[in-house]
């Protein structure tokens, strides 16, 4: 008596697994096989190959600035260069030293960020505990001294906003 394959593996306890896993790969075959076929790889056309740009304009625009900088002095070593090339280089030059510069800042900025986070954090939770003192003062206090309570209110507000915009923390209040 012969049984059908469906049959059998409706007899045969654990088979389902054999046979997914056996019809997967030979679903990854057929479709490898036929991704081959069907997309052969493209050979670069000629025009592709003209529209490059020229070499004193390789620069890629991804480049640390550094390399960049580094990149447009050798250019200007040359001693064959156009005066317009030349021109360009060094202009080219002056806004990377400037785009360096303001990537420098912008890294030291971070690192200070990153390394005051907590001291920001205090500072500006006793920023506040002084002005909530202060505004209960002000609460309780008679009109002629209002004026300096007010003042004093100012000056903890101005604390308040240096610690929360400022790059440089340093421990204004001492309790």
């Amino acid at each position: 008596m012969k049984l059908d394959t469906q049959e059998k593996r409706k007899i045969i306890p654990g088979d389902e697994k054999k046979d997914s896993a056996s019809s997967l790969k030979q679903n990854y075959k057929n479709k490898a096989a036929f991704q081959k076929k069907n997309n052969p790889q493209k050979k670069p056309s000629l025009l592709s190959s003209l529209s490059k740009q020229p070499p004193y304009k390789k620069e890629a625009q991804n480049k640390n600035p550094k390399k960049q900088l580094r990149d447009a002095k050798r250019l200007l070593m040359q001693k064959n260069l156009d005066a317009s090339v030349r021109v360009e280089t060094e202009r080219r030059i002056k806004a990377l030293e400037l785009q360096l510069v303001e990537k420098i800042q912008d890294i030291k900025a971070i690192k200070t960020s990153r390394r005051y986070k907590m001291v920001k954090f205090f500072e500006q939770k006793k920023a506040l505990r002084a002005i909530h003192q202060i505004e209960q003062k002000l609460e309780d206090a008679d009109e002629d001294d209002k004026h300096n309570i007010e003042l004093e209110l100012m000056e903890a507000n101005i604390d308040l906003n240096y610690i929360l915009v400022g790059l440089i923390f340093v421990g204004l209040y001492n309790f």
